[in-house]
């Protein structure tokens, strides 16, 4: 079901049809030639000449720094098959890269079998190296789904139930239907990345409420969840982000027929009101199901949940809140507002950042602090995200847990350093990529010696060791790994900074944030 190399097998098919097309010019060339003269030859043999020479050309697989995620076109010349820049360098290039990616690859499966079964991911091969079910093969599946041979609410449903426990995907689009791609990015928010794949989990929503709230549009609230507060057991902070997760069915639903006023594009309000008050100071709007999976397609008698979150305002006075539900149609007629739930909202020393519109709460902006705080580790570049196993938020060049009410920063130095394919273990001299005789190893505790004076001045840097790695090349600087942290020096000024381990970490595109919510 799932090939090996396909990107690989397009250059290998690209090569056979040139060697198909110089036999058939020879083939052609040996009929015409009875009576050859020189410039016959030379105008018959000039297709075959060329041919020739393309098969002494190919495009690199691969990049000659990193590793490069499947299917990724980047400008990169020809290279001749024997050279200097050759195939035959490229060769010796290759075991850096399959150690690369023989240690994502381990750690991937670790992971793979810790969340246990059914795995989602583009790469059905990693579901069966890891001994577990691959929920779907995306290409096969995505084929028979657009013939109209594979349905595809079934897996719908799982996926906007958060009953997936992990997805690894290669590529957010990888032959995923938009709806896979729309419950995806709504209902699971990315843990992370290893190597070229990126690690997304189930939002955790909170503890569940039965409810019994009934529309006129035949719509049933079932349950509702809603992630208590970060910092305290009773009140959330203005400016924190409120987690809801809502379970809908469809009342009378069966597999044959369902309500007409159901089949109506539905938006989700909830509203966020002072009590005694009926002004709202705060409004969430949200397609169902983010019109992804409308009513009229979810299986009979199933429960199907729906995430929506609600940002408080930053300046929101200290007091009691309601929330309050209500749906609108495509119609324009709006379901009168039923109360939801109530919160306590009371200032307890989280921070807003304007710079990029995101909450720290209090637990994690006093751990940041005592690390070195913003100006050490960067502006936050995602919500304070809930998972199954605690909280995570990352910065610029850092990222923090908060599990079972204590604080951690995840090796990304460690991690991130798995990937990569220029690998060193000596110190180097000066501006000279020239082993020192000296060798200092990662071992040692301590960076190597053009790093030292910045090590010194940072003694908080002392707890985010040790070194994991040598000096290494890197995109025009020289860097050593640590196990949370690389630290970058220009050879050209001698600046020594910190690099971006948290955007790396994201894998996100240029002037694309953060995926959920």
């Amino acid at each position: 079901m799932g090939k090996v190399g396909a990107y690989a097998n397009y250059f290998l098919e690209f090569y056979a049809g040139l060697v198909w097309l110089i036999a058939a010019t020879l083939q052609a060339e040996q009929g015409a030639m009875k009576l050859p003269s020189f410039s016959f030859i030379v105008q018959r043999s000039a297709l075959s000449v060329l041919l020739l020479a393309s098969l002494l050309y190919y495009p690199p697989l691969w990049d000659a720094n990193r590793l490069r995620p499947a299917g990724l076109l980047e400008p990169s010349p020809p290279r001749l098959a024997f050279g200097s820049y050759s195939l035959w360098a490229d060769l010796t290039r290759e075991s850096e890269l399959l150690a690369a990616q023989r240690r994502i690859h381990e750690r991937l499966l670790a992971e793979v079998q810790a969340a246990g079964s059914p795995l989602f991911t583009d790469m059905p091969g990693l579901a069966a190296a890891a001994g577990v079910t691959s929920r779907i093969t995306v290409f096969e599946q995505r084929q028979l789904y657009d013939q109209g041979e594979w349905d595809q609410r079934p897996l719908l449903v799982e996926l906007a139930n958060g009953r997936l426990p992990l997805v690894v995907l290669d590529y957010l689009g990888n032959w995923l239907t938009p709806e896979m791609v729309s419950l995806i990015t709504h209902r699971y928010a990315q843990d992370g990345s290893l190597g070229t794949y990126d690690v997304y989990r189930p939002v955790e929503p909170g503890p569940r409420q039965p409810t019994d709230l009934r529309f006129s549009n035949g719509l049933q609230l079932n349950a509702m969840h809603m992630a208590p507060p970060t910092a305290s057991a009773s009140a959330y902070e203005p400016g924190q982000l409120l987690v809801l997760g809502l379970e809908w069915l469809a009342d009378g639903q069966t597999e044959d027929r369902r309500p007409e006023t159901v089949t109506q594009p539905v938006t989700i309000s909830v509203a966020l009101l002072p009590e005694g008050s009926e002004r709202p100071v705060a409004l969430s709007e949200l397609p169902l199901l983010y019109g992804a999976f409308p009513p009229s397609d979810w299986p009979a008698d199933a429960a199907v949940q729906h995430m929506q979150t609600l940002q408080l305002p930053t300046e929101l006075p200290t007091g009691r809140y309601r929330l309050a539900l209500s749906l609108r149609t495509a119609d324009g007629q709006r379901a009168a507002p039923q109360p939801l739930a109530s919160i306590t909202v009371a200032g307890q020393g989280g921070r807003w950042f304007d710079e990029t519109s995101y909450f720290v709460p209090v637990p994690l902006l006093a751990a940041l602090e005592e690390q070195g705080g913003v100006a050490r580790f960067g502006l936050p570049l995602t919500p304070a995200v809930p998972f199954g196993w605690g909280l995570l938020q990352c910065f610029e060049r850092a990222c923090l847990e908060w599990r079972n009410n204590a604080f951690a920063l995840r090796p990304l130095g460690e991690l991130l350093y798995m990937a990569e394919t220029r690998r060193n273990d000596t110190c180097l001299a000066l501006d000279r990529a020239v082993p020192i005789s000296n060798v200092q190893s990662p071992i040692a505790n301590v960076p190597c010696p053009s790093f030292a004076a910045f090590w010194q001045s940072s003694p908080e840097l002392a707890r985010l060791g040790p070194p994991i790695s040598g000096e290494v090349p890197r995109n025009g600087l020289v860097v050593q790994w640590t196990r949370y942290l690389r630290l970058e020096r220009n050879p050209a000024t001698g600046d020594v900074f910190l690099g971006r381990l948290g955007a790396d970490y994201l894998r996100l595109p240029p002037g694309i944030r953060y995926r959920w919510p």
